[in-house]
């Protein structure tokens, strides 16, 4: 009858992660920025190089930080413990399985430079899954 539909050619694979972050809380008015071991600071660095690594590597890859939990989540405490989770898809197995690799590598990079703790739980690592290519064909005609 004239209508479009979207075919799906496959399922994504998908990894996700909670990650906690581990530094030292202090009064935020007689820290010096030098000593502060800010686990917010740590992981607004990690989020920013992980997306921009993401853009460059472009679709079908997403990533996505959410669930950010800063400990003691005052404005007057610099955060000694961060939690946040992570949610990485792509329908090539290798190349999701390369890139977050390299995501937790990048990850560990930051928070040793900055004297953070970082604990990085796998809590979900499904592979993709290609639909019947004949099926596919079928119904794109």
């Amino acid at each position: 009858n004239g209508q479009s539909i979207g075919v799906v050619n496959a399922i994504v694979g998908q990894r996700r992660y909670t990650v906690t972050l581990n530094g030292e809380s202090n009064h935020a008015g007689t820290t010096p920025m030098g000593y502060r071991r800010d686990t917010v600071y740590a992981f607004s660095r990690i989020c920013h190089q992980s997306v921009e690594k993401a853009k460059r590597m472009g679709d079908p890859l997403v990533l996505t930080f959410g669930k950010v939990e800063p400990r003691p989540n005052t404005v007057n405490v610099v955060p000694g413990k961060t939690t946040f989770t992570i949610d990485c898809r792509h329908t090539d197995a290798a190349v999701l399985r390369d890139f977050t690799q390299q995501l937790e590598n990048d990850m560990r990079a930051i928070c040793d430079e900055m004297d953070i703790g970082i604990d990085i739980d796998l809590w979900m690592d499904e592979e993709p899954v290609p639909m019947n290519k004949e099926l596919v064909a079928t119904l794109t005609e």
